[in-house]
This record gives structure tokens, C-alpha cells and sequence, in this order.
């Protein structure tokens, strides 16, 4: 059985994807990507989150068929990482959601140094120089 970081990590790699195809689109056309990386942020913790739902039921008192089933397959595949990962996969897991996370960090701070030097080059270009 995978580790529940494993299925987070899984999870959150998905809401990055379907969330970072808007923002890239965003960014090509040089608009703002305050919103834009707001709902990404929260595409990508919803996905983490979905990714987690047959375990959190299994807690729940869910039997064990049920949370293992082939149609809990839509919740990230966590059968078939379950089957795939037979040792755990916590450091995995762990490796992986931290990958998430660093990215996260990094883009965000990456997009707040774009904003701040487009914004300069907006004032400059106004010839309001500070």
C-alpha cells in the first residue's frame, strides 16, 4: 500500500498541470497572473486533496473492497498506485510532494519578480524614474 504523501503528491502533480496550462496562456499574452496563479495554487491543493479521498473514507470506516475497488481508480489512480507501490513509498512520496511544493514556491516567487520588473519598466517608460 502507497503512502498517502505518494496519492498527495500524485494529486497535486495533476492540479499543477491542469491549473499551469492557464497560467502559461496567461503569461504569453502578458497579462496579469495574480488570479491566474491563485487558481493554480488551489487546482493544485484541490488535486491533492481528491487524490486522498478513498483513504480518508477507508479512516472513515469504509471497508477495505470499497477503497480498493477499480472504480476508485478515478481518485488519481489510488488502486493502482497502491498495487504498484508495495513498500510504502514514503520517501517517494515525500520527495515528490516536496518537488511540488519547491516548484510552487519558486513560480510564485518567480511571477512576483516578473510583476515587480514590468511594473518599473511601466513607470520608467511613463518617465515617472523613482
Amino acid at each position: 500500500m502507497a503512502h498517502p504523501s505518494l496519492h498527495a503528491a500524485a494529486g497535486m502533480a495533476i492540479g499543477m498541470a491542469i491549473g499551469g496550462v492557464r497560467c502559461w496562456q496567461t503569461r504569453r499574452c502578458k497579462r496579469s497572473l495574480a488570479h491566474r496563479m491563485g487558481a493554480w495554487l488551489l487546482w493544485s491543493w484541490a488535486g491533492a486533496f481528491f487524490a486522498l479521498i478513498p483513504g480518508l473514507l477507508r479512516l472513515l470506516g469504509w471497508p477495505q473492497s470499497w477503497a480498493e475497488g477499480w472504480w476508485m481508480n478515478i481518485f488519481v489512480g489510488y488502486p493502482l498506485l497502491n498495487q504498484t507501490v508495495r513498500h510504502g513509498g514514503a520517501l517517494i512520496g515525500g520527495a515528490l510532494l516536496g518537488l511540488c511544493l519547491t516548484l510552487q514556491y519558486l513560480l510564485v516567487l518567480a511571477a512576483l519578480f516578473g510583476t515587480r520588473r514590468r511594473r518599473r519598466a511601466l513607470t520608467t517608460a511613463a518617465g515617472c524614474i523613482r
